[in-house]
């Protein structure tokens, strides 16, 4: 039942980010010279843009790696086993989100403005899902498979973080025409949406 959710909380994080983020950004870097205006669209949708938001969707694509990663929990296995491959996950969820962040932060300047605050709202989600996941991973670390009470306690805990994988930030509404022509031409926004 744990290794469902675990697998669900991924996949959503997969959907909400990689689609929501990618198909509706506006995120895109506006080339160096460019003065904004009615010519700041036709050059975000060119290489520069495209690039962007490649990189934007990049830090994405990684995620999708956590679904094959999920941890393989039996709640009739031994717990030891339980706790190993759960303080496994934590830690290679962690690290992916960690470097996603840090992708997404080197994006540079989107070519839409709506773009910029799409990144800094996943930034700010990856951050604090890293620090909850984190902590978690020192919850178990420190359960002692010997006290049921503490070791359940630190393995719902871990679950609840994982899950919040799952709980990104959603950009359904925001609508742009550059957003939309440079993520369709970028191949990692490609890999997400298709």
């Amino acid at each position: 039942m744990r290794r469902t959710t675990i697998g669900t909380a991924v996949m959503v994080a997969v959907c909400v980010l990689g689609l929501g983020a990618c198909g509706s950004k506006s995120d895109s870097a506006t080339p160096a010279g460019s003065t904004g205006g009615a010519s700041a669209p036709a050059a975000a949708a060119g290489g520069d843009g495209v690039k962007w938001a490649d990189q934007v969707c990049g830090s994405l694509v990684s995620l999708a790696t956590l679904e094959g990663k999920a941890p393989k929990v039996d709640e009739a296995a031994d717990p030891k086993q339980n706790k190993t491959e759960i303080a496994k996950y934590l830690v290679d969820a962690s690290t992916t989100l960690g470097s996603g962040s840090s992708t997404l932060k080197g994006a540079g300047k989107a070519p839409a403005p709506e773009g910029d605050d799409v990144v800094k709202k996943l930034v700010s989600f990856l951050d604090d899902t890293k620090k909850a996941l984190d902590t978690a991973k020192a919850d178990v670390d420190s359960a002692d498979p010997a006290n049921p009470e503490q070791f359940t306690k630190a393995m719902t805990e871990a679950v609840t973080a994982m899950q919040k994988v799952g709980n990104g930030p959603s950009f359904g509404d925001l609508k742009s025409k550059t957003l939309d022509d440079v993520t369709s031409k970028a191949p990692n926004c490609k890999k997400i949406s298709g």
